[in-house]
């Protein structure tokens, strides 16, 4: 009965620790946005990605996941935005951050951004208005675990 109970604790601690490598918590990743007014009708839009130390988030980028003529699809951030008849985006999303490189296991070398990232996007819109949407992305860690997209909706108000 004793190694009945054994093997049931054992099996109970690998599937939870095999588990926590699949997905991250809202520490590892947390995400913000604001909203600056530019002019009458121009804004700043900013999503803020605040890594948790030693989690990293991919970049778009010519060599990611090119290892033995094998390609890894990998998630870069990807914002979309809903149809709204008062706001109208200004130029593609911009990135900035701490940019480096690391050959990740399985993947090979790839571009990832650390600690903090932001996003901007330009937009034209009525005062007032609201801008709403979704980011999917996907981190990786120091130890080359890769975890799977997440995609999560914003509002933002444009004052």
């Amino acid at each position: 009965m004793k190694h009945i109970e054994r093997l049931l604790l054992l099996a109970v601690f690998v599937f939870a620790h095999s588990f926590s490598f699949g997905q991250a918590d809202k520490e590892t990743a947390k995400w913000s946005h604001t909203c600056k007014k530019l002019s009458e009708n121009e804004y700043e839009l900013v999503f803020h990605l605040d890594l948790k130390k030693g989690w990293h988030v991919f970049t778009e980028t010519d060599n990611i996941g090119k290892k033995k003529k094998k390609r890894v699809t990998l998630v870069i951030p990807h914002f979309a935005f809903d149809a709204n008849k008062d706001v109208k985006l200004k130029d593609t999303i911009a990135s900035k951050g701490l940019l480096e490189t690391k050959n990740i296991k399985h993947v090979g070398l790839v571009n990832i951004y650390s600690f903090k990232v932001l996003y901007t996007q330009l937009l034209e819109a009525t005062p007032g208005a609201k801008l709403t949407g979704s980011y999917t992305y996907q981190l990786c860690d120091d130890e080359e675990h890769v975890l799977p997209p997440v995609t999560e909706r914003f509002v933002a108000e444009l004052k």
